[in-house]
């Protein structure tokens, strides 16, 4: 699978039903923040993989991004919440996990 054939909306599930498979006791406070931020990651994964291959980020600016744009989300779920920053930390990373291989190899780099 190419960075190109990655289906945001699927890949946002995925993500998604990790991240309440977390079952922190926050999620009911999170979930729909998380639902949010997750549906902008799962496209932000695919225009950085396109300008990595268009040449416009190297691999590792683009990962850097990637870093920062998951950790922005794990802030603004726990800003908007009653959730501390560890449960946010703990359902954003879990849909990121979900979908880290397969990200990497269709975009052929480490991004997430």
């Amino acid at each position: 699978m190419a960075f190109t054939d990655i289906d945001t909306d699927s890949l946002y599930s995925r993500m998604f039903s990790a991240a309440q498979a977390d079952d922190r006791a926050a999620w009911p406070q999170i979930r729909t923040v998380v639902k949010i931020e997750l549906k902008g990651l799962a496209r932000q994964i695919k225009e950085l993989g396109k300008a990595v291959s268009a040449g416009d980020l190297t691999a590792g600016d683009a990962a850097a991004v990637m870093r920062v744009q998951s950790q922005h989300s794990a802030v603004v779920v726990a800003s908007f919440s009653a959730a501390n920053l560890h449960a946010a930390e703990g359902a954003i990373g879990a849909g990121i996990d979900a979908v880290r291989d397969d990200v990497n190899a269709a975009v052929g780099f480490t991004l997430v």
